[in-house]
């Protein structure tokens, strides 16, 4: 278990984690209304 947690925390470290395959996409949609949102708080 100790040697499982110490190979995880070396993927983090080293930016190995999470990678493409761990993590969930964020819709195009979703990005822009973001951005927009963003400038928006910025401009306040």
């Amino acid at each position: 278990m100790t040697e499982a947690i110490t190979k995880w925390m070396d993927d983090v470290k080293n930016g190995n984690y999470p990678s493409e395959k761990e993590s969930y996409g964020l819709p195009d949609k979703a990005k822009a209304a973001m951005k927009q949102k963003s400038k928006t708080n910025k401009a306040e």
